[in-house]
């Protein structure tokens, strides 16, 4: 089955066919064993498209009902409420999944994640510390610290993990653009992915979206959105959306036509669950207002 930590749609993927198929012959064999395995539930999340907002939260409250006393359901609906902007819910059900497994650090992990990514930085700050006294020197917490000085904390931490471990092309001049935010760089930067944005499909849209809403490259960024030819793209890469750094994006209310494309816009309106950012006092639009104007 799809473990927790591994959990991703399999829509997509290059042996998607043969993938999905074992997934389900996987499923039913768990099902004979056990009719209401939460692990079976989570597993059938991999097989939806990545704008099935809706089932996949549906299976997870399943598998949270089935395991009552498992961190994996409340981990994987945490890491699911973040793709649809429910930021302080995610939060919660990755803390509740933490104290469930206080020994393991993938709950205590993913609980840091959705306080970061929910702008949270003195308490994410705080569980850092704390992991790193519980579990020093493991890969999963190293992965940690690199992801929260990569966008959120020092840069210099995070090119000190990365020249370590072996930069990936075009980490360090990311990084060190945060540094210094020089002109020559920042120009360096758009262009090397701009270059190879469309050779590395969702990827190169994952690092192209999250550096324009660290460096305000707006306008490009509703460019690409508003017409990047796959939509289940823009759906997949949901989470990165609500993420802190992208404030100034939510902050214009184009922001809700690339939510349309995405998926989100119809998930919010069937669901009545609208995500955190639409109720924060300084937004200068109505989202349920614009979401209208797209019917």
């Amino acid at each position: 089955l799809v473990q927790a930590d591994q959990f991703e749609t399999l829509a997509g993927a290059p042996d998607h066919d043969a993938r999905r198929n074992k997934l389900r012959r996987t499923i039913a064999d768990a099902r004979k064993v056990d009719p209401n395995m939460p692990e079976a539930t989570l597993a059938e999340i991999s097989l939806l498209p990545p704008s099935g907002y809706s089932d996949a939260l549906s299976l997870a409250e399943k598998a949270v009902r089935e395991g009552p006393a498992l961190s994996d359901p409340l981990s994987i609906r945490s890491n699911l409420l973040r793709r649809v902007g429910r930021m302080g819910e995610s939060i919660d059900d990755a803390r509740r999944a933490a104290a469930l497994s206080p020994l393991s650090p993938y709950p205590r992990n993913e609980y840091i994640s959705a306080l970061f990514y929910g702008g949270r930085f003195e308490a994410a700050k705080q569980e850092l510390a704390k992991a790193e006294q519980l579990w020093p020197g493991t890969a999963s917490l190293e992965d940690l610290r690199f992801r929260y000085h990569l966008r959120y904390g020092d840069p210099r931490e995070a090119l000190k993990i990365a020249q370590a471990e072996g930069m990936p092309d075009g980490m360090e001049l990311f990084l060190r653009s945060r540094l210094n935010h020089d002109p020559a760089d920042l120009n360096k930067l758009k262009t090397m992915i701009n270059t190879r944005i469309k050779d590395l499909g969702a990827d190169g849209l994952s690092f192209y979206i999250q550096s324009a809403g660290e460096f305000g490259w707006n306008e490009d960024l509703f460019q690409l959105l508003l017409n990047w030819p796959k939509a289940s793209d823009l759906s997949a890469l949901a989470d990165i959306y609500f993420r802190p750094q992208m404030r100034g994006f939510r902050n214009d209310p184009r922001f809700i036509k690339v939510a349309a494309r995405a998926g989100l816009v119809d998930y919010w309106q069937k669901s009545g669950k609208w995500p955190d950012f639409c109720h924060e006092s300084g937004l200068p639009y109505d989202c349920k207002a614009e979401a209208a104007k797209l019917r």
